[in-house]
């Protein structure tokens, strides 16, 4: 990984993320990572996390450890970032859940609220389960959250820094039980266009959760990104805190403007 020093206009960015926060996988993606001088974003179900609140009924998910709060904790106390993926693994979608607005919004602030409470975290990143959002969850993103990660695809798709929306980033979900799932995820990161952002968004590593990746298989990733240049491998939470440090330049505000941006807002970027 090369150190950052040019406009992230300039820059070519490469994310890995792990969903549903499965202990094992998170420890292995973590120690590969750390490696090669990365780290990685992980999106845990705040419920599932020992002592837990909330049954599994999900069954990639039965059966795995979702970690402690110390796990979780030592983890970002080594520069990974530990962000939401509710608090039950909610799908915001679906006439049934779309009626029931409050209940994603308790799905969601809770499970905020235990991150900020666990981890001592404001600044936290969403990954929607399912890859699913709905008006409810987008207008709740933006009150509780830094950004969020609303648009995952198995087709690759690459984030615009110059126009990015931090509450609607793009993420690629690549085959992992592919024979040449290696090769593709290699393709992808060579394709990333200058001022562009590649969030893949993986499960685990090994045997757990839905399409996990080999570590193997994700070692040799992480070893073909250390050997290119020009690739800056962040974290959501940083990637969006980097684009979001270098506005463009607008003409001086008036004193009722000053006033009113020293006010609180919801969507503010708190970075603590």
């Amino acid at each position: 990984m090369r150190a950052v020093h040019e406009m992230p206009l300039r820059e070519k960015w490469l994310s890995f993320t792990f969903s549903d926060g499965f202990e094992q996988g998170g420890d292995a993606a973590s120690k590969i990572l750390e490696k090669f001088d990365y780290r990685g974003s992980f999106y845990v179900v705040t419920g599932w996390v020992d002592p837990a609140t909330v049954a599994i009924s999900d069954p990639y998910n039965m059966g795995s450890s979702h970690g402690n709060w110390s796990f979780w904790r030592a983890l970002s106390n080594r520069g990974h970032e530990v962000g939401s993926h509710t608090n039950s693994h909610i799908k915001v979608g679906g006439t049934k859940n779309m009626l029931r607005p409050m209940l994603i919004r308790r799905e969601m602030s809770d499970a905020y609220q235990t991150l900020r409470n666990q981890l001592g975290a404001t600044a936290v990143v969403i990954s929607m389960p399912w890859n699913v959002s709905s008006w409810v969850s987008k207008v709740i993103a933006r009150r509780y959250y830094v950004g969020c990660l609303a648009v995952g695809s198995d087709r690759v798709k690459y984030n615009n820094l110059a126009t990015l929306d931090r509450f609607s980033l793009k993420s690629w979900v690549p085959k992992c039980n592919q024979t040449d799932s290696t090769n593709q995820v290699i393709k992808a990161i060579s394709g990333i266009p200058l001022g562009g952002w590649l969030i893949i968004q993986l499960h685990s590593l090994g045997t757990e959760g839905y399409e996990p990746i080999a570590a193997k298989q994700f070692h040799a990733i992480c070893d073909f990104v250390a050997k290119r240049e020009g690739v800056s491998v962040v974290t959501v939470r940083s990637g969006i805190r980097r684009a979001s440090s270098t506005p463009p330049k607008l003409a001086p505000a008036t004193a009722a403007q000053r006033e009113a941006l020293n006010r609180p807002l919801p969507g503010s970027l708190p970075w603590t």
